[in-house]
C-alpha cells in the first residue's frame, strides 16, 4: 500500500478543527460517547490503525472520498475521524429505516441519499452542510463493491463534488470486507487499517457551469486514481472496469446506476 512519507501510524483519532465552530451541547456529548464506544470496539476487536496524510485539510470544509466494501466501513471511519465537529456521513436511505441504526445516524447528522441519485433534497442538504464549514465523507461508488475492488463511480456524486469549492481527499479502508463481507450478519475479528491521501486537484473542473459527460468521466478518473493509489493490489479496479456506471432515467432525473 502506498503511504505518505513521514506520516505516523495512529491507533487513535487526532483532533483537528474543520471550518465549523466547535460546540459543547447535548448532541456533541452524544457524539463523543458514541465515538468512544465505537473506537474502543474497533481497537479491541480489529486492532484498527490509521495514517493521516500530513496535508489533511484543517480549518475548512472538506470532502473525503472513500472506498466502500463493507458495512464496517462507516464505523471504522467514525472511530478514526480526526475532526471536531465530526465528519458527516452520506448513507443510503435504507439505513434510515432500521429502528436503532436509523435513529443513531439521524442524530449524528448523517445525510441519506437515494442510490438512484434522484433525491434533490439530499443533494441540497449536502451543499448546505459544506457551507457551514463541516466536512463530508462520500463513497463515490454509491454502494459497496461486492468483489472487494474499487468499481465504477456515480456521476451524480461526482457532479455534487465538483459543484463545491472545498478540498477533496481520498480515504481508504482495508480489512473491513474480510471482517464483515457482504451478506454477513455479524463481524468477525481481524485487523483494519485506514489511510488518507493528499488533496485531489480538481480545479480544472470547477467554476465552469454544466459539465459534459466526458468531463465528468475525466474528473471521476482523477478521483478513482487518487483512491486506487492508496489501495493494495487486490482492491484496485480491474483494467476493464468502467470509470462511470450505466445511465438510468428516474422520475425525470438522469443519473446512473
Amino acid at each position: 500500500m502506498a503511504i505518505a512519507a513521514a506520516a505516523p501510524v495512529h491507533r487513535w483519532a487526532v483532533s483537528l478543527p474543520c471550518g465549523a465552530p466547535r460546540r459543547r451541547d447535548l448532541r456533541w456529548l452524544y457524539q463523543r460517547i458514541v465515538k468512544r464506544i465505537v473506537a474502543t470496539y474497533m481497537r479491541l476487536f480489529h486492532d484498527i490503525t490509521v495514517r493521516y496524510h500530513p496535508d489533511i485539510p484543517r480549518g475548512s470544509a472538506y470532502i473525503a472520498v472513500m472506498s466502500h466494501t463493507s458495512n464496517l466501513d462507516m464505523p471504522a471511519l467514525l472511530a478514526v475521524d480526526p475532526y471536531d465537529p465530526p465528519t458527516t456521513m452520506v448513507i443510503k436511505q435504507e439505513w434510515t429505516r432500521m429502528p436503532l441504526v436509523g435513529f443513531l445516524f439521524d442524530y449524528w447528522g448523517a445525510i441519506a441519499v437515494s442510490r438512484r441519485g434522484n433525491d434533490i433534497a439530499s443533494l441540497r442538504s449536502i451543499r448546505r452542510l459544506l457551507a457551514t464549514g463541516r466536512g463530508l465523507c462520500v463513497a463515490p461508488g454509491g454502494t459497496r463493491n461486492r468483489d472487494g475492488r474499487l468499481g465504477p463511480l456515480s456521476p451524480v456524486l461526482i457532479r455534487v463534488i465538483l459543484g463545491t469549492d472545498v478540498p477533496v481527499f481520498p480515504a481508504v479502508i482495508v480489512g473491513t470486507r474480510e471482517c464483515m463481507p457482504p451478506g454477513a450478519k455479524l463481524p468477525r475479528p481481524g485487523k483494519i487499517h485506514v489511510e488518507t491521501g493528499a488533496a485531489i486537484d480538481l480545479t480544472r473542473f470547477r467554476g465552469r457551469g454544466k459539465l459534459g459527460d466526458a468531463e465528468i468521466a475525466e474528473a471521476a478518473l482523477a478521483i478513482r486514481d487518487a483512491i486506487s493509489t492508496l489501495l493494495p493490489d487486490y482492491m484496485k479496479p480491474l483494467p476493464d472496469t468502467p470509470v462511470l456506471g450505466r445511465y438510468l432515467a428516474v422520475d425525470g432525473v438522469t443519473s446512473r446506476a
